[in-house]
Parts: C-alpha cells; sequence; structure tokens
C-alpha cells in the first residue's frame, strides 16, 4: 500500500461520486482519486497501473459485476495480492448476512453510507486517517 497513491472508488451512482469528490475536497485529502462506474476498468486501472493504490472503496450492488466478486479476484489474482491494497466497502446495504460475507471474504472494512453529510465526513476521514497511520508490508 502506497501511502500517497490513488483512492480508488467503484460507485455506479454519478450522485454519490459527486459528494465524494467534493468531500475528499473538503478534507483536503491529497491522494489522487481515481472513479468507476463498473468493476472492469476498475480491474483493469489495478492490474495495468504501475502504481499501488492507497485504498479500495467499492459499492457491492453494482452493474456487470458485484463488488464481492470485485474483491475475490483482486484477493485471488497473484499480481493484485502483492499490491496488498486495503480493500473496503462503501455501501447502502446494511444486513447481517451482508455484512458477514464481506469480512468473511477478507475485506478489511464495511462501511454504511451514512444518511447525513456530517456522518459522511467522520466516516470518511476516520477511515483515511486509520490506513494512514495503518502499518502494512512492503
Amino acid at each position: 500500500m502506497a501511502k500517497k497513491g490513488s483512492i480508488v472508488i467503484v460507485e455506479d451512482e454519478a450522485e454519490d461520486q459527486d459528494l465524494l469528490k467534493e468531500l475528499f475536497e473538503d478534507l483536503k485529502i491529497e491522494n489522487p482519486l481515481q472513479f468507476f462506474n463498473t468493476v472492469p476498468p476498475a480491474l483493469d486501472y489495478l492490474l495495468t497501473s504501475f502504481e499501488k493504490p492507497f485504498l479500495v472503496l467499492s459499492d457491492i450492488y453494482l452493474p456487470t459485476m458485484s463488488g464481492f466478486d470485485f474483491l475475490k479476484t483482486v484477493r485471488e489474482h497473484p499480481k493484485l495480492k502483492l499490491k496488498c491494497i486495503p480493500f473496503l466497502f462503501f455501501t447502502s446495504a446494511n444486513n447481517k448476512n451482508i455484512i458477514e460475507q464481506a469480512y468473511q471474504m477478507n475485506a478489511q472494512g464495511f462501511f454504511v453510507k451514512p444518511l447525513t453529510s456530517e456522518q459522511l465526513k467522520c466516516s470518511m476521514s476516520a477511515i483515511i486517517n486509520y490506513w494512514k497511520v495503518s502499518a502494512v508490508p512492503l
């Protein structure tokens, strides 16, 4: 994981993407943001980029390929395993079974999209700050 690497965000809702862009600006997060509407181009980016991303934030319900399938692919791909990319779900899905499945698949976090912009700011600030100080291999 590269502390200054990109934050890869897979979110199919344009409104949520705009909200996150604005939020990262407000928080003065300097990491570049890479937005993708679906998983295949995000996977392509992860596989072809020489960069080691800072982290991945993915929704679960996405067109063409789910966030769970995305996580599984990242965890099983030899090249991506070596990048040690923290993979977190940031989704409106909020039930016990989905949360358990995410952690059984070794997601490093599961965050339910908050209802207010202030809660969103608090959550995202905590996520970024945690991973900025976390020690990981590489």
